[in-house]
């Protein structure tokens, strides 16, 4: 975290990068029976936020590597494809300092230990063994946070 703590100074933006499937929509603008025109948009009813850019594109990244449903059809590792594709994307129009490429291994070894999934939202989160007491698993989820800090394991991207 202290490797991180030059982030806080970073300048902040009103941010809300949740491109998520839930929160895409397609549209018929017109049907024949030919071909169909179609207009896609975004809604998302949650709330912005404010955060510096770099933060928000790498969180952005990791999560629709691993929130989106991606077609059976792909094969191999899918997270650092995605993941990989995303950040080249994003770096072709603003790329990341060399500051900012040494932090990366740093947030996503945070963001990976604190994933939303594991922590709340998953049927065996944290906070579920928790509200079950269920001490034996709060004590297991732990650990599992613990090691992915301590691990900072190669991420799937090299930036």
């Amino acid at each position: 975290m202290a490797i991180l703590s030059p982030l806080k100074a970073q300048p902040r933006y009103t941010v809300q990068g949740d491109i998520s499937f839930c929160n895409l929509y397609q549209t018929c603008l017109k049907e024949t029976t030919k071909d169909k025109e179609s207009l896609l948009g975004i809604f998302n009813f949650n709330r912005c936020g404010d955060n510096n850019l770099f933060c928000d594109a790498v969180m952005l990244a990791i999560f629709e590597a691993r929130l989106m449903e991606y077609p059976k059809a792909l094969t191999g590792d899918i997270e650092s494809q995605i993941l990989t594709s995303f950040l080249r994307g994003y770096c072709s129009v603003r790329s990341f300092s060399e500051e900012q490429k040494n932090w990366y291994p740093y947030l996503y070894a945070v963001t990976d230990a604190f994933w939303s999934a594991d922590i709340k939202w998953n049927e065996d989160s944290l906070m579920n063994a928790f509200k079950n007491k269920d001490m034996k698993k709060v004590h297991r989820w732990l650990e599992v946070i613990w090691q992915r800090l301590m691990s900072l394991k190669r991420p799937p991207v090299n930036l």
